[in-house]
């Protein structure tokens, strides 16, 4: 497997799935306010950086992620990113010469949300460290559990914890005992340059503590990709699928 850097290609998700299409990753969460949209948007500038051909697609009706990525009118300029300001009826309208599709996605309990989740081959899942993200978290993971029982091939790529603080150890320790194998580190650090960027459409992402999280966490959602789709891909060889 070789190793997905900045300066590196990597290998290409369609040809480990061995079908030629992107990978749909819906960047989901269980309510408003953890910062979904800046993950989403972060990410897709992250993975443009590191030479993937990515489709950043606004699944929202606020355009919060077009609001990020573009300013006014103007198409996305970062590098390796193409915005899609509007959800398509099929996820094959979508370039086929993309690597990723990043959709951001409404809220789990919305039915729009469940049916991009559906179409979706990987699901992430954003959470900000509360006492009710505690309580919510086992209903928010039956929302997925369930869809997996829809459709198998959809797999739950993590957890991604945003907004982290030191002081919130405790709680991050008593998520991580009882969902271990769905946290991604790192978390994203709560850092002002991140709220800031936010404010200041289709601009880089910029350096930080932020913006090493998102080099860091971007390299670990691919890992789980790549181990994921060659799981697939073995399995389709040994039906004598492939």
């Amino acid at each position: 497997m070789k190793k997905f850097s900045q300066n590196s290609t990597g290998s290409d998700p369609r040809e480990t799935k061995g079908y030629d299409r992107p990978y749909v990753i819906a960047v989901a969460s269980h309510k408003g306010g953890v910062g979904k949209t800046t993950i989403s948007a972060a990410l897709s500038w992250t993975f443009g950086q590191k030479n993937r051909r990515v489709v950043a697609v606004d699944g929202e009706n606020q355009s919060g992620l077009t609001a990020i990525c573009a300013k006014g009118d103007n198409d996305c300029f970062w590098k390796n990113v193409s915005l899609v300001r509007q959800l398509p009826p099929s996820m094959s309208r979508l370039s086929p010469r993309a690597d990723l599709v990043l959709v951001d996605c409404p809220s789990i309990f919305d039915k729009e949300g469940q049916r991009i989740m559906e179409l979706a081959d990987g699901i992430l899942l954003c959470i900000n460290l509360d006492i009710l993200m505690l309580r919510t978290l086992p209903r928010t993971l039956g929302v997925f559990h369930r869809l997996r029982e829809r459709k198998p091939s959809t797999h739950i790529l993590g957890i991604v914890v945003n907004q982290y603080q030191p002081r919130q150890i405790g709680l991050f320790q008593k998520i991580n005992l009882v969902n271990d194998q769905l946290i991604i580190s790192p978390s994203i650090p709560l850092h002002a340059s991140l709220r800031d960027w936010s404010l200041q459409p289709g601009t880089a992402l910029p350096l930080g503590p932020a913006v090493d999280a998102f080099d860091l966490l971007a390299n670990n959602i691919f890992k789980r990709i790549e181990n994921i789709t060659e799981e697939a891909r073995e399995e389709l060889l040994v039906g004598g699928k492939v």
